[in-house]
């Protein structure tokens, strides 16, 4: 009896399964062995962190404090200078005052003493305005002007530096004119002055 030979079965290479096991096993430690050095890193970092967030909440409250301060000071400063400008102020007014007071002082002693006679016109503010030679000048017209015109004239003169109550119908008469020629000489102004009391003159006789 024959047997027929048989064929044998392919024999099939045995897989590495155990070798790529081991690679990937080998991956995960790694990474895991990664893993684990940064989280030592955070970890050694976290008080760092802490100090630094703490360090930036003092700071906050530090500048909040400044801020505070700050305020404070610029107000006192504005505060302080209102009260430096009202003393500014005050002194300027003050000085101003002493000026005119100077003035007036100046202008009086030279009445008194270098024009006596003209004390009453000036106590009823007839003289005119001015100051130094200029205001020297006019009291020398005035005064010459005065005495030209007689004592009635300027009894007549310092009478009229009141103005009289207005007249019915507007009908000019002898004080009106008066009182007119009169604000001509306070004002300084000879020219109206001498025209306006010769009209005076004779709206009187």
């Amino acid at each position: 009896m024959t047997t027929e030979p048989t064929t044998p079965e392919p024999t099939l290479p045995s897989t590495a399964s155990g070798a790529g096991g081991t690679g990937d096993q080998q991956a995960v430690s790694a990474l895991m062995a990664e893993l684990d050095t940064w989280k030592k890193r955070f970890t050694g970092l976290q008080p760092l962190y802490q100090k630094e967030q703490s360090n930036n909440e003092a700071l906050k409250a530090a500048k909040f404090d400044l801020d505070q301060k700050l305020t404070s000071v610029t107000g006192e400063n504005e505060a302080r200078k209102l009260e430096l400008k009202k003393v500014q102020d005050g002194n300027a007014a003050i000085l101003a005052e002493l000026e005119s007071l100077k003035a007036v002082n100046s202008r009086m002693q030279m009445i008194v003493t270098e024009f006596p006679s003209l004390v009453e016109y000036e106590t009823k503010g007839l003289l005119p305005s001015g100051q130094g030679d200029e205001f020297k000048a006019k009291l020398a017209t005035f005064a010459s002007l005065m005495k030209a015109q007689g004592t009635a004239a300027a009894r007549e003169i310092v009478a009229g530096s009141t103005p009289p109550a207005p007249v019915s119908g507007g009908v000019r008469i002898a004080k009106d004119i008066l009182s007119e020629a009169t604000a001509a000489l306070r004002s300084g102004n000879l020219d109206q002055y001498n025209s306006l009391y010769d009209e005076y003159l004779k709206a009187k006789a």
